[in-house]
């Protein structure tokens, strides 16, 4: 199963490198593969929609490392989500609202067990301490359950899913991308079932 990751970190820094250093030392076997990491700085919205349109095309079990967070060093927990098909791990502040409209959930984990995280942990750089080295442990099998506690809830960002009513559908558009197409929070999935 191969390990994609999404990230606001930019490609002028290290820092996409470095979690590519850490995967390549904890599962050199497993494949590595660039989603997007020029998502402006904390816009989790927009990380969301990203992670939305390009999930449902990685093979089955790829372990998602999403980065995106204006919260790090603070009390918002780290997590991983399993799904009927697919693992999406990083900070529990929204980034996953809209995969999770679509994907069965079966299980939540805080990650809170620390001897499968790098030390010296920093307070600033979880995707290199937390969210890649157990990115790697779950690439390569491990229990769920050994890397931490399982969850009831996570924090949902509002406005992401459009208000469905009976013949009435009210979204917005989530982004204008560089061609100038503006994404809306309308899916087709919710076109078709409103609308069969």
């Amino acid at each position: 199963m191969p390990i994609a990751l999404l990230t606001d970190f930019g490609l002028s820094d290290a820092y996409v490198g470095t979690l590519k250093g850490v995967l390549a030392n904890l599962a050199p076997q497993i494949p590595v593969i660039d989603i997007a990491h020029g998502i402006p700085p904390y816009d989790i919205g927009h990380a969301a929609l990203l992670l939305y349109q390009a999930y449902r095309y990685f093979p089955k079990k790829t372990v998602f490392v999403t980065v995106v967070d204006p919260g790090v060093g603070s009390t918002r927990k780290p997590i991983l989500v399993e799904t009927e098909d697919y693992y999406f791990i990083g900070p529990d502040n929204g980034l996953f609202s809209l995969v999770l409209s679509e994907q069965k959930i079966h299980s939540i984990i805080h990650l809170t067990r620390e001897k499968y995280f790098l030390h010296p942990i920093s307070s600033t750089f979880h995707g290199r301490d937390i969210f890649s080295p157990i990115a790697a442990q779950v690439a390569q099998g491990i229990s769920l359950e050994k890397l931490g506690e399982p969850i009831s809830s996570m924090f949902q960002l509002p406005g992401l899913l459009p208000a469905v009513a009976k013949g009435k559908i009210t979204g917005r558009i989530l982004s204008i991308d560089r061609f100038g197409n503006a994404i809306t929070n309308i899916s087709r999935t919710i076109l078709e079932k409103e609308f069969p």
